[in-house]
């Protein structure tokens, strides 16, 4: 009986349909894991915008498919990463933190300036490396709702890592989100927008 039972262990550790079961990176969940910093970066200058006050809005996501934010190609079928949590409310969590922690007065009331974003990608496509994009597109309103600057913000991250695993994903998506803040505060035209001159 013993000797049985062995071979039954053995037969399931060996099937690939179990293996591959084990380690879907499917509806995972949303993880803060940078490996670099805003100064590394380059920093978010607050010179001139730092008496600003900004209100930053809940993005909202009008990415075609909400649930996926990663895939690997690797193999000649791609293995999605998924997540069940919103991605929307995430990205905006993190930029907050951060545009507080570059000293920006962030606000919920009586604002200079209203921040407004849509989420159009927040994604990772590993090939080898892990390569990863986060792009907002922002829209800044004064106090009587006029637009005053407008764009498309673009911040990247690229690693190396053990293949499809959660940890890279997470690192690259995190650092991305980074980039997107520091590209954001170099924008001149928001920069003036903020009252910088």
């Amino acid at each position: 009986m013993r000797r049985l039972t062995l071979i039954v262990i053995a037969v399931g550790l060996l099937c690939p349909t179990g293996a591959r079961a084990a380690d879907k990176l499917e509806n995972i969940r949303l993880v803060w894991k940078p490996t670099t910093t805003l100064t590394k970066l380059g920093g978010i200058d607050s010179t001139d915008i730092a008496e600003a006050k900004i209100r930053l809005e809940a993005l909202t996501d009008s990415r075609k498919s909400p649930e996926l934010i990663g895939e690997n190609l690797e193999g000649k079928q791609p293995r999605k990463v998924t997540t069940q949590e919103s991605v929307a409310e995430f990205v905006a969590d993190k930029f907050a933190r951060l545009f507080s922690d570059a000293g920006l007065a962030l606000v919920d009331r009586n604002e200079d300036i209203v921040l407004v974003g849509e989420l159009q990608k927040f994604f990772v496509e590993e090939t080898g490396t892990y390569n990863g994009e986060v792009r907002v597109k922002f829209s800044a309103k004064d106090r009587s709702g006029k637009e005053v600057w407008a764009g498309v913000i673009v911040g990247g991250a690229s690693g190396w890592g053990r293949s499809y695993k959660g940890e890279n994903y997470y690192e690259t998506l995190s650092n991305s989100i980074i980039a997107t803040s520091v590209n954001l505060f170099k924008n001149a035209g928001l920069r003036r927008a903020l009252g910088a001159k």
